[in-house]
């Protein structure tokens, strides 16, 4: 069984925050010398207490020392630098929002796909008819069969070259202009034709 999800909120209770404290700044410490011993990087770290202790020292990691040389190599470098990795609260969400963003952008293009496929094959079982498609849907239609024409015009090609280079292959030039003229003429015809339903999409 899977560990309850942890709302990154507030504790309010008083004894539940200093023990996640302690149970969290273990954790740190931990990935941070992991961090440091495994990639053989210079490393630091300083943890102040909870608010009711501000006026206690910080603690620190691997030491005082330590931490004090890295801190100043760091603060020796250019500030362009030093900002170029650095991150905040709130520079973090915006960089998840959208990382999230893209996602679903990528998920609702993916949904879109798959309803216009499901679309095509409704067609192509008789279910449904063409009649049917509003415009949006005859767009991505034309989008999907293209793309798929596409495909099979490229495995034709290959299959094509595979064979002429066994048996003419010093006629392979002249024959693949004879065979794909047709067809190259064809999707001409076709991508015009994509491009007049997308023009007729932006003036709608």
């Amino acid at each position: 069984m899977g560990r309850k999800k942890v709302k990154l909120a507030w504790i309010t209770n008083d004894a539940t925050r200093r023990a996640t404290f302690e149970e969290r700044k273990k954790g740190l410490v931990k990935k941070v010398s992991e961090l440091a011993r495994l990639c053989g990087v210079e490393a630091c770290l300083v943890v102040y207490g909870p608010q009711d202790a501000a006026e206690a020292e910080p603690e620190v990691w691997p030491s005082p020392a330590e931490t004090a040389r890295v801190a100043t190599r760091f603060n020796s470098m250019p500030e362009m630098v030093r900002w170029r990795w650095m991150t905040n609260p709130e520079g973090f969400l915006r960089q998840r929002v959208a990382k999230l963003q893209d996602q679903l952008r990528r998920q609702d293009l993916e949904n879109r796909e798959l309803e216009v496929r499901l679309f095509a094959h409704e067609i192509m079982a008789g279910g449904r008819s063409l009649d049917d498609a509003g415009f949006e849907d005859a767009v991505g239609l034309a989008y999907v069969m293209n793309m798929k024409l596409n495909l099979v015009q490229n495995r034709v090609e290959n299959e094509t070259v595979r064979k002429l280079s066994r048996r003419c292959p010093s006629r392979i030039p002249l024959c693949l202009m004879c065979l794909f003229a047709p067809i190259m003429c064809w999707r001409s015809l076709w991508t015009t034709n994509e491009e007049n339903l997308e023009e007729q999409k932006t003036k709608f």
